[in-house]
């Protein structure tokens, strides 16, 4: 019996000053009392030798050195989004939510590995597992699978976005930027012609986020965390029961 569940929402320092002060005095008695043989020994003595007091370095200067500004220039966002698509070719792990008026409506956690994906929906307190293949789709509850007879309703949130139709630099910094990229409404699986901007968070050049808002709906937005791989194992077709 094949499957047609409902349709789901995804995607310095203080100075110191030391003075030091000398003082003498000469007696007016002894003066008198020099004798003229000690006098002319005085008087054909040789001068003393002064001592030269060195040179005092100039004091360091307080001021610190002005620090160098590196003016980072602008990354192309187009080839920085395709670069993180790339390193996504291998596999990924997502975790979906959409939320409706501020409450989460459904959420997603699986593994996309070349062009299969498996995956667990949650909605109202029940979850299914998905298998989308080349091949078909699967569902399953309580661990029995059935093959759908439609597209499933939930897939991985990154393989339709490939082809954007613009993307601009909305911020960015040394190891970090935010990308606005519009689609079709339709590469979403949302209706209508008009265009939807996703937010890609990317982290040097990985993509660690998006998020955007549903068309057609009253305060819904989607997003999805992306990381690695945990789940190595490879996804194949469930077998079918009944």
């Amino acid at each position: 019996m094949k499957t047609r569940p409902a349709r789901l929402l995804l995607a310095g320092a203080w100075p110191f000053i030391v003075l030091a002060l000398a003082t003498g005095c000469t007696s007016d008695n002894a003066a008198d009392s020099l004798t003229s043989t000690t006098q002319a020994q005085i008087d054909s003595a040789a001068p003393p030798t002064l001592a030269t007091a060195p040179t005092p370095s100039p004091p360091a200067s307080d001021t610190p050195a002005a620090a160098t500004t590196v003016q980072l220039a602008v990354p192309d966002g187009a080839a920085l989004l395709q670069q993180g698509f790339a390193e996504l070719a291998d596999g990924y792990h997502f975790v979906t939510t959409a939320m409706v008026q501020g409450a989460v409506a459904v959420s997603a956690e699986g593994d996309h590995v070349g062009d299969r994906t498996r995956l667990d929906v949650t909605s109202n307190g029940a979850t299914l597992g998905y298998i989308v293949t080349p091949e078909g789709n699967w569902v399953s509850q309580n661990g029995t699978w059935q093959e759908l007879d439609e597209v499933a309703p939930a897939s991985d949130p990154i393989s339709s976005l490939a082809t954007p139709i613009d993307v601009t630099v909305t911020s960015y910094g040394a190891a970090s930027a935010t990308l606005s990229a519009t689609y079709p409404a339709g590469a979403l699986a949302l209706p209508g012609d008009a265009t939807i901007t996703v937010v890609f968070e990317i982290a040097g050049t990985s993509i660690r986020s998006m998020t955007y808002a549903a068309t057609g709906e009253a305060n819904a937005s989607v997003r999805a965390d992306i990381s690695p791989l945990t789940d190595q194992s490879p996804i194949s077709v469930p077998s079918v029961d009944g």
